[in-house]
């Protein structure tokens, strides 16, 4: 394995070991919500969650991931007019789209309301929550601005702990003055509005030597941000769906289905933290091979950031799979049992995507992106349908089954893409990573039925089971040589290095 390597696995693990707290505190926050609201007002208000992060993509017209890339690129240019650009551009699209969809749902809310949706409480939280959909594309903006000048101690205090800390905040109070979901999502908006002025107070500074250039007269690159981020926006649009449309079907059937959906989504899309963490160095890796045209080294590249993503997220599927039987019920009540098959089928489909790695990133990094937006919008397409026609009989495991349909397409459809590259094809070292994982996996389940553990059993259950995983295949995946700092803990040393 090269050290170019070895050192973007390294540092990708030790950001994901920084999501720790946001996740613990996003659980929390999650567990008590359920716990605080009946079924009906916390499928209310998941719905409006959901409708909101529609808004947040109707705002932005998928521009996120393009910003930072030209924030970087014309900082390091010293274009600073352009830079300046960028952030008017962004600005302005985010204030003038957000100001439309927000004015849009406050009228319909006030007008032909109980047309659209037949529950007047998720209507009105809908139109108080959509506030947030601007309100976080302006953090979107300002965490760009953040990277672009290496300020990661700013994003992760945002990110992980000022944004989980302040909802938590909105909680607590919500318990403590016993209120219902309407002051809860005035408090959630309220809670967003702070964590925004204090993100700009931070970043501010890092702006100081570009005021010039808004002076001078920025130039907006409007049209060349657009040409980048537009065929990136459909891969992003299949998540979307799975996360938030699932809630607007489901709406149709009931409340009560869309608290059973969006109890457990969380616990599943945990399968793609560890996934999250390592795209951010993959991609400039990915893309420095390509520059070379450096196949073989791209495709060592690919196939063992797949196999530590197997490896890594195989603690957290495990937990919500093999052991979801325990899990839902200790943390949302029994009350949200018929929510397991949900959790499971989700959980399964997310860690299926993990385990084919990063394929299309490195498709899109390659340039075949009128293949991977084709794949894309069969897979939405596949989805819509199939959410649409199950909702009707199995409810919520009907829409996470939909799901997993579309995940499953785009994997196939990145897969065979994959083969025009030369790196279709599992190197059998890599391929071992995996029969140990579905092994594992099926162990979990033995042990979930033979003796069915509780939550904490589970999961340090689930732990024994991956270290095991890991300890297998320590000499494929080169666990001292990526993580040299194990050498120095003499027990882990002799486990870990063959």
């Amino acid at each position: 394995m090269s050290a170019e390597n070895t050192r973007t696995i390294r540092g990708s693990a030790s950001l994901a070991s920084g999501r720790v707290l946001g996740i613990a505190l996003s659980l929390v926050i999650q567990v008590a919500l359920v716990r605080a609201l009946s079924r009906d007002e916390f499928g209310a208000f998941g719905l409006a969650l959901s409708i909101a992060s529609l808004g947040f993509q109707a705002v932005t017209l998928g521009t996120t991931r393009a910003v930072p890339r030209f924030l970087g690129m014309f900082d390091e240019s010293g274009d600073d007019r352009r830079f300046a650009g960028t952030l008017v551009f962004e600005s302005a699209l985010i204030a003038g789209l957000g100001l439309v969809i927000v004015v849009v749902t406050i009228v319909l809310r006030l007008t032909v309301g109980s047309s659209i949706l037949d529950d007047e409480l998720a209507f009105t939280l809908t139109a108080i929550l959509i506030i947030t959909a601007p309100q976080e594309a302006f953090d979107k903006l300002l965490e760009a601005v953040a990277a672009t000048f290496g300020d990661s101690r700013t994003i992760l205090l945002r990110k992980h702990v000022l944004e989980p800390g302040l909802r938590l905040a909105a909680v607590m109070a919500l318990l403590s003055l016993g209120q219902g979901p309407i002051f809860l999502a005035i408090a959630y908006v309220g809670a967003g509005l702070v964590g925004t002025v204090l993100y700009l107070r931070a970043t501010l500074p890092h702006l100081r030597g570009k005021y010039a250039a808004f002076r001078e007269g920025a130039v907006i690159p409007g049209r060349d941000i657009f040409r980048f981020s537009l065929p990136l926006l459909s891969h992003d649009l299949v998540f979307v769906a799975i996360n938030t449309l699932a809630a607007v079907v489901l709406a149709r059937v009931s409340l009560e289905a869309v608290a059973d959906y969006r109890a457990v989504f969380p616990l599943a899309r945990m399968n793609q933290v560890v996934g999250w963490t390592f795209a951010v160095l993959f991609m400039p890796l990915a893309a420095r091979h390509f520059a070379r045209k450096d196949v073989a080294a791209m495709s060592d590249a690919y196939w063992r950031s797949a196999s530590w993503l197997t490896v890594l997220t195989l603690p957290i599927a495990l937990v919500t799979t093999a052991f979801a039987d325990p899990v839902v019920p200790d943390l949302f009540g029994e009350e949200y049992r018929q929510a397991i098959p949900v959790l499971v089928v989700l959980s399964s489909a997310y860690y299926l995507n993990q385990t084919f790695g990063f394929n299309t990133l490195t498709l899109q990094t390659f340039g075949h992106l009128r293949w991977t937006v084709g794949v894309d919008i069969v897979a939405i397409v596949i989805y819509v349908i199939a959410a649409m026609l199950l909702a009707r009989r199995f409810e919520a495991v009907g829409v996470a089954v939909a799901g997993a349909i579309a995940l499953t397409v785009l994997n196939v459809g990145a897969q065979v893409r994959l083969s025009a590259l030369g790196m279709a094809r599992v190197d059998r070292q890599f391929l071992w990573v995996w029969v140990a994982a579905l092994l594992g996996l099926g162990v979990g389940w033995l042990v979930s039925v033979a003796i069915e553990p509780g939550l904490i059993a589970a999961i340090g259950v689930s732990g024994v089971i991956s270290l095991a995983v890991i300890v297998v295949n320590r000499r494929r995946l080169d666990v001292l040589e990526t993580f040299p700092f194990i050498a120095r803990v003499r027990p882990l040393a002799r486990i870990l290095g063959g």
